[in-house]
């Protein structure tokens, strides 16, 4: 087990964290079916079990795509579409990070320290409604 980011990795933001649940101060729940954990404040959760694996990049390989199948599902009951096993997706609002930023409604919600590093070539700019 690497206990340690190379200095590539590091130079792009990331670093080794061992205790990952500690550091984002997130509750650590066990699985069902597999044995990740999941993150208790999360309110969609999937447990999922690697079904391909894709590497790309070019000249040489240089990230992987993962397929996955889902074999179980935990859903909170709030984005969940009255009288439905639905999520309303209007309802439901990740935050995710894109292009090394995070998005949440649509807008820029937070700079990221790994677009520094990534020396992305723009900067965090509201989105215009």
């Amino acid at each position: 087990m690497e206990t340690f980011a190379s200095a590539a990795a590091a130079a792009q933001g990331y670093r080794y964290e061992p205790d990952k649940f500690s550091a984002a101060q997130l509750t650590e729940q066990a699985s069902e079916l597999v044995r990740a954990p999941r993150v208790a404040e999360c309110p969609v959760q999937l447990e999922c079990r690697v079904a391909s694996s894709y590497p790309f990049g070019s000249p040489a390989p240089h990230a992987t795509a993962f397929q996955v199948e889902i074999l179980r599902a935990h859903i909170e009951e709030d984005p969940v579409i009255p009288g439905t096993h639905y999520v309303d997706p209007l309802g439901w609002d990740p935050l995710i990070m894109k292009f090394c930023e995070f998005f949440g409604g649509g807008h820029n919600v937070h700079p990221s320290k790994l677009a520094e590093g990534w020396k992305m070539p723009h900067q965090l700019r509201p989105a215009v409604v």
